[in-house]
């Protein structure tokens, strides 16, 4: 591989390899390519020894290096990802601690990483020890056979046929001739070259011819007859919780918490789908499980026609593909899916569901480890979307977002008399020494007086939580964690519960130096 100057006055591409490696690299654009690169585009690069495939993104006149190596191939006719995606991968990256190349692969379809061809041609060398010997290995006979028959080369793929077409028995995969090929390749028998991956004339990355039997799962099941227009009243917007009308029709951001009941979820959020839908802008609606993608789409393809999309893992690669890409190309108005469906690149999204937000099968975890509910809103924000969560009692996080005046709460259902409230009380109120406040020996009394059982929930590690100086109020911590040490009485030490680092209890307090040291903790 050639290198090139950074001075040549050929334009410079950043370049985000879909690895692990969280840092962009130059590469200088070839003239064939100058008018055709654009950012979001798949190129094929070379990078180290090998060739790998890479994301655009951005081009510079010049680069602060001394020497950069060309872009072997553009792999796409148009961007894959426009900014506000390529934004979006950049804080999945950021926030989650990943590579950017990894978030990038986690927002694209599966299969989209080209591999450069290996092509194989017998050298006069290796013609001439053919010739000569007659006793080499089985498996080196084999492929020099083959080879000898093609004096222009082989691709593996080819030579891989050939060798099975002449061999009796199968014994002509890779991983058994890999080790006689390299052999060969060494003592300069046979040459090996990459070359570039092949391509139909026209064919983009993602472009695919289906077949009648792999038709994608959006169009299996297309309702019968027409769909109904979107001014029918039985979906009218009025319907829904003042509310939640008014954050619809404002245009603008907002995250929205839709308190209701499971049975009547469907058609509040169906009729904020048609809505949006009127006003032009497209919808994707997360739900957490692969069963009820079906239900989702049946039930809205009855509304919109055809226009309505799938993505989930239950797909095959080549049908994420198409599904991802008639998403991108605005072919479908509404995209139905699990966690990885929020990454389908619909244009202008203006509504955005999240079904039984607190369901923890929206948290991926595989690297990055994001959560489906946060992006959701994240994107929301990014396009003045209105994100809308659902469910029948808010997530932790939810909940705090609510108490913070982040998200809107809007009820659609009756209250419930039977909800407990939930109290905290600081034990710092209370009487030195005391583990049980006044009011829970209080509530525990009456409900005792009723003849009515109580549980107690205590979360305790070891016979003493934590060291206690009645001096200062401090406690004994893990030096790296940070985190209280718990005292062991059968080994008699203090130990962190994260990292597992023990040490003997102190008999003065390290802050005041006070010798008042108690052990916490009761049960």
């Amino acid at each position: 591989m050639t290198y090139e100057t950074s001075d040549s006055l050929r334009p410079i591409a950043e370049v985000v390899l879909l690895t692990h490696l969280d840092r962009v690299f130059h590469y200088s654009v070839p003239e064939a390519l100058r008018d055709r690169l654009e950012p979001g585009m798949r190129v094929l690069v070379p990078f180290r020894s090998e060739w790998r495939t890479g994301i655009v993104t951005r081009r510079l006149r010049q680069a602060d290096v001394a020497q950069v190596k060309p872009i072997l191939d553009l792999l796409d006719p148009a961007p894959l990802l426009d900014r506000p995606m390529m934004a979006l991968a950049r804080w999945l990256a950021e926030y989650y601690v990943t590579g950017w190349g990894i978030a990038m692969k986690a927002i694209l379809p599966p299969g989209l990483e080209v591999k450069a061809g290996r092509h194989y041609r017998m050298t006069e060398a290796g013609r001439k020890a053919m010739a000569e010997s007659s006793r080499r290995g089985d498996a080196g006979r084999q492929i020099l056979t083959a080879l000898d028959g093609a004096p222009r080369g082989l691709r593996l793929d080819a030579l891989m046929r050939r060798i099975k077409a002449g061999t009796p028995s199968p014994r002509g995969d890779f991983q058994r001739c890999s080790v006689p090929l390299s052999g060969l390749v060494r003592k300069g028998l046979i040459e090996e070259t990459r070359v570039l991956p092949r391509r139909r004339e026209g064919q983009s990355g993602l472009r695919c011819s289906l077949t009648p039997e792999r038709t994608p799962v959006s169009q299996a099941s297309a309702p019968p007859g027409p769909p109904k227009p979107l001014s029918d009243p039985e979906g009218a917007i009025a319907s829904v919780p003042s509310g939640l009308e008014a954050a619809v029709r404002s245009g603008r951001f907002a995250a929205v918490y839709l308190d209701v009941d499971p049975g009547r979820s469907r058609s509040a959020v169906t009729a904020v789908i048609l809505e949006t839908i009127r006003r032009g802008r497209s919808v994707i609606v997360l739900v957490s499980e692969i069963g009820r993608v079906s239900g989702w789409a049946e039930t809205l393809r009855g509304r919109v026609g055809g226009r309505v999309g799938i993505l989930h893992s239950g797909l095959s690669d080549r049908a994420r593909r198409v599904e991802w890409e008639k998403a991108r190309r605005g072919e479908v108005s509404i995209v139905v899916g699990t966690r990885l469906a929020v990454f389908a690149p619909v244009p202008n999204p203006g509504l955005i569901v999240v079904e039984d937000e607190q369901d923890p099968a929206y948290k991926q975890e595989e690297s990055p480890r994001y959560h489906a509910r946060d992006v959701a809103v994240l994107r929301a924000a990014h396009h003045g979307a209105l994100a809308l969560l659902t469910g029948a009692s808010p997530s932790v996080e939810t909940y705090a977002n609510i108490q913070n005046g982040k998200y809107q709460a809007v009820h659609f259902k009756p209250p419930r008399p039977d909800r407990p409230a939930v109290r905290i009380v600081n034990l710092a109120d209370q009487p030195r020494g005391a583990f049980v406040s006044d009011e829970l020996l209080a509530a525990v009394t009456a409900r005792l007086d009723k003849e009515e059982p109580v549980v107690l929930l205590l979360n305790r590690r070891g016979f003493g939580t934590a060291l206690y100086c009645r001096d200062c109020g401090a406690v004994a911590r893990c030096p790296r964690c940070q985190v209280a040490m718990v005292y062991s009485k059968r080994s008699g030490r203090l130990s962190c519960p994260y990292c597992g680092a023990a040490a003997d209890p102190p008999t003065v307090c390290s802050g005041c130096r006070g010798t008042h040291l108690e052990m916490l903790g009761a049960g």
